[in-house]
């Protein structure tokens, strides 16, 4: 998708969108949603590394428009071929913002669903991405920060609708703790040791970026 959407432009692409981690440091009225004392000290950890690790380098970060919602939910797949994958739906997101927040956006749906290896299906997502469509390794550095700062995203926009909506306050929250609880796994596993194997990931040899992968033009 990065590839085929690398020369697509649109009047719109700009839009402010909420979702668009180019305008997470600009939302911290969304923290004091949290309402519990655990998940806000882990949400201003989070947050803060993120002001200090990916804002700083931002300016810098190679841009173009991107889908910007890679969930499980919206990747069409059928086990009987080859290609496995066979569409990507939901375009509602899209916008022109870094091309490292398209991956962070799929690894933050994956971190710390497994306990035993908080960050393994994610650095399986990036390593599969590198193969087709390569990174700088310097984005690939920032990629911890970025994705956790997706996952608290989502956790933080669930909070601020259900002090809202006091009617479906406790089905959201609920609905959320499995966000939190997938975070906190994350946030907790050594920090370098995650970097280390990112920047393992970022040395495998990659393609060349005009390289697209068969059919992906016509998708």
């Amino acid at each position: 998708m990065t590839v085929a959407m690398a020369g697509f432009a649109h009047p719109r692409d700009d839009r402010k969108l909420l979702w668009d981690m180019g305008n997470f440091h600009k939302v911290p009225e969304l923290l004091t949603f949290v309402d519990d004392d655990s998940s806000r000290a882990l949400a201003d950890g989070v947050y803060g590394d993120y002001l200090d690790v990916v804002v700083p380098r931002l300016a810098g970060l190679e841009r173009q428009v991107i889908h910007g919602d890679f969930s499980p939910y919206n990747v069409v797949v059928d086990p009987g071929n080859p290609g496995f994958v066979t569409g990507v739906i939901d375009f509602g997101d899209v916008v022109r913002t870094s091309v490292v927040f398209d991956v962070a956006v799929g690894m933050a749906n994956l971190i710390g669903v497994d306990e035993a290896d908080p960050w393994g299906n994610a650095l399986t997502f990036l390593e599969g991405y590198l193969r087709t469509r390569p990174l700088s390794e310097a984005d690939v550095e920032i990629l911890r920060e970025i994705a956790l700062g997706r996952l608290l995203l989502r956790a933080l926009v669930v909070c601020w609708r259900a002090q809202g909506d006091p009617e479906r306050h406790a089905y959201l929250v609920t609905h959320a703790a499995r966000d939190w609880t997938s975070l906190r796994r994350a946030y907790e596993d050594d920090a370098e040791g995650v970097r280390s194997r990112l920047r393992v990931a970022a040395t495998k040899p990659q393609p060349s970026q005009t390289e697209a992968p068969e059919g992906a033009h016509q998708r």
